[in-house]
């Protein structure tokens, strides 16, 4: 096995992109490097936005190895739970 699947989130205050345009990016899983692999993330995991700065809204993507002509082939879907937002 030599792939990977992440969720990339990207912050947005009103229209303008935060954080430089730049996603926080999260690995579900990930096969590449054999020293590191990282197995699905089947247990609850913290994923600090914080980077992303003052947010009116946050969009996620998710990007994969195996794709194909029509586009991602893994099924794209996270639970999320126990949100919190700061002032």
């Amino acid at each position: 096995i030599n792939g990977y699947f992440k969720l990339l989130a990207y912050g947005f205050n009103g229209t303008t992109p935060t954080n430089g345009g730049d996603p926080v990016e999260i690995y579900l899983a990930d096969y590449s490097d054999p020293s590191s692999i990282i197995s699905p993330i089947i247990t609850w995991t913290n994923f600090d936005l914080s980077a992303l700065g003052n947010v009116t809204r946050v969009e996620f993507n998710f990007e994969g190895s195996d794709s194909g002509t029509y586009g991602l082939n893994t099924p794209a879907y996270v639970c999320i739970d126990n949100v919190i937002v700061t002032k």
